[in-house]
């Protein structure tokens, strides 16, 4: 204080509040980060353009729409849980439609389905698309192939 002729000693006070500045922006840079790695994966898919090609030729009509839309509903790892029932209301087909495109996706190396208890779950083949990390995808593509362990 310059008025009474103390001195004060302030640097720890500053230590402080530079050490709290500097976590509050890490731990806002934190967020961002996160953010930014969930907006990056969140909507986006990878999709293998021969293997589009490759479905055009392959997939009938009601197939493909099928495909298109489970693409489109893929969470992470390539997951889908939802009821064909609901699949058919929300792409305006018949349910029966969609059992048999499901049928056919399946026979034709598109989609794995997994039964668990009385519900299926769908996962789109990782060598087609993919949701997710790369990381992940290639130790999926790993676990399917085992030429790629060597």
């Amino acid at each position: 204080d310059s008025l009474t002729g103390e001195v004060i000693d302030i640097s720890s006070d500053i230590e402080a509040l530079a050490k709290m500045l500097v976590y509050k922006d890490i731990s806002k840079r934190h967020r961002q980060i996160r953010e930014e790695v969930r907006y990056y994966y969140e909507d986006k898919i990878m999709l293998f353009q021969k293997m589009v090609i490759k479905a055009i030729n392959e997939l009938n009509g009601m197939e493909l729409k099928v495909f298109l839309y489970m693409l489109g509903m893929m969470d992470f790892e390539n997951w889908i849980h939802i009821p064909q029932k609901e699949m058919a209301k929300a792409i305006g087909i018949a349910e029966r439609n969609v059992q048999l495109a499901i049928k056919g996706l399946r026979e034709k190396g598109y989609v794995e389905v997994i039964k668990k208890g009385v519900e299926n779950y769908y996962r789109i083949n990782p060598e087609i698309a993919w949701k997710g990390s790369e990381k992940t995808h290639y130790q999926v593509l790993k676990e399917r192939n085992p030429l790629l362990n060597r």
